[in-house]
């Protein structure tokens, strides 16, 4: 229920406040949590379950970690930048460049940033974009790959490649650790790149995490479990790779959607959290002796779920704002469209 929040949050946050050249960066940072955290609580909660303290320290102490961590968010945190004493002029114009511009019809153009506007979400249309039904889809493929990852790492180490356990619980953690600076790697690099456009640059970075992840996973299937080694330089790479999605489905979705990213990043949520009851699912029905064979074919099914993502992402992947996102006029709590034809069913609205 708490982790039902976060994807919509990332959305309106980078939303509303991230130049759109700093978009990347800006997801990178803020989608962190998931690599950042373990870091945190697993030496911490191994730590404490030891001391005199015992296990019920652990949630004693993340509770009141989480509580101060809310209590900054709730005194320092604006909806809009615009209702901020801590930003300026200067640095709000920067952050609305570029930006639709939502008018109402008693808002003077001057003051139409700061005092911001209601507007409906315009759900029909979202459903018939191409742009983001891909999206969803790399989110799909990514998510499921990495919660093999994050869930099943230290079972195949352990089980497979036959690393012991005290080994199998540092080498697990590895992988996402690495993403996390992978990640604000591509989300700079992304936001920097200027000879080439924001469509060209969401796919070829989404290409190189899918695309990736599953090559990896190929050399995984394929290489003997006997050299351990190389095995487990696959699987890191296999997951670190991975962190070039911010610049991929995660900035093409606010490119695309803008304003009404919340939504779009809301789904997202919803596949994760599908995806965390049916990947243990799959994995068990897939390998229920964790034999060779087993994993090899579940690598396979993985990297071919990857690749079909990568592919129809390329085709129909986009970097710019849909027309149910560019500019709208609203008379009080209705919009209306600067553009009232409707796109036809499933219509690339670039």
């Amino acid at each position: 229920m708490a982790l039902a929040s976060c994807m919509p949050t990332i959305g309106s946050v980078t939303a509303g406040w991230a130049s759109l050249t700093e978009a990347g960066l800006f997801i990178g940072v803020a989608s962190s949590m998931n690599q950042l955290a373990p870091v945190f609580t697993m030496p911490l909660s191994g730590a404490l379950c030891v001391s005199a303290l015992g296990w019920p320290s652990v949630y004693y102490v993340h509770s009141a970690v989480t509580l101060v961590l809310f209590l900054l968010w709730a005194g320092v945190y604006h909806d809009k930048p615009s209702n901020s004493q801590l930003v300026g002029g200067t640095e709000l114009k920067h952050i609305s460049e570029g930006k639709a511009v939502m008018l109402s019809s008693r808002t003077p153009l001057s003051t139409a940033n700061r005092a911001g506007s209601k507007f409906g979400v315009p759900y029909s249309r979202i459903l018939r974009t191409k742009s983001i039904w891909v999206i969803w889809l790399s989110a799909l493929a990514n998510i499921a790959s990495m919660y093999l990852i994050i869930l099943f790492a230290p079972t195949y180490i352990n089980k497979v490649l036959r690393f012991s356990i005290g080994q199998t619980g540092l080498l697990a953690a590895i992988p996402t650790l690495i993403q996390f600076f992978v990640k604000i790697f591509a989300g700079h690099c992304s936001d920097r790149i200027t000879c080439l456009g924001d469509t060209a640059k969401v796919k070829i970075c989404n290409t190189i995490a899918l695309s990736g992840m599953g090559s990896f996973f190929v050399a995984l299937a394929l290489i003997p479990p006997s050299n351990q080694r190389l095995s487990l330089v696959m699987l890191i790479f296999s997951a670190t790779i991975l962190g070039f999605n911010v610049s991929g489905f995660f900035k093409s979705a606010v490119l695309v959607a803008r304003h009404f990213c919340p939504f779009v990043m809301g789904i997202i949520q919803l596949i994760g959290g599908l995806n965390l009851l049916i990947v243990p699912l799959v994995v068990e029905a897939l390998t229920p002796d964790n034999s060779v064979e087993q994993w090899r074919l579940l690598f396979f099914v993985h990297a071919g779920m990857l690749a079909f993502a990568s592919v129809l992402f390329c085709f129909f992947g986009s970097g710019q704002p849909a027309i149910w996102a560019q500019n709208q006029t609203v008379q009080g709590d209705h919009e209306q469209d600067d553009v009232m034809k409707l796109p036809p069913p499933f219509g690339d609205e670039e």
